[in-house]
């Protein structure tokens, strides 16, 4: 045990190693790993200038995919048209798209 309370933890999968000892936790455990090995190839993709444009590229697609959704949610139209009469004049829909980007990766980041 550590010099921190609380239960041991799996460094793979995050979860308590009591967890990980039983088949379930194992199924975990082992698609963890896959997903590790699968991150650390896209990693080495990225990395590079080719990979940094790709990137760049998905997410422009993204943000634009999620804009036109925006655009043509009724609800979303509606939030968007008070907040314009609020005075908010830039692109809405873009920035809460970029918005979405950010806070998935920032999820993603914390698996």
């Amino acid at each position: 045990m550590s010099g921190f309370s609380g239960p041991d933890v799996d460094i793979v999968t995050g979860l308590p190693v009591e967890m990980v000892k039983g088949t379930k936790g194992e199924e975990e455990a082992a698609a963890a790993k896959v997903r590790l090995k699968d991150k650390a190839g896209f990693l080495d993709c990225i990395g590079s200038d080719e990979g940094r444009k790709l990137v760049e590229i998905v997410h422009r697609k993204f943000v634009s995919r999620a804009a036109t959704i925006i655009e043509g949610d009724p609800e979303c139209k509606a939030y968007l048209g008070i907040l314009k009469d609020f005075g908010i004049k830039k692109s809405l829909a873009k920035s809460a798209a970029n918005q979405l980007s950010a806070m998935a990766m920032q999820e993603d980041k914390g698996k």
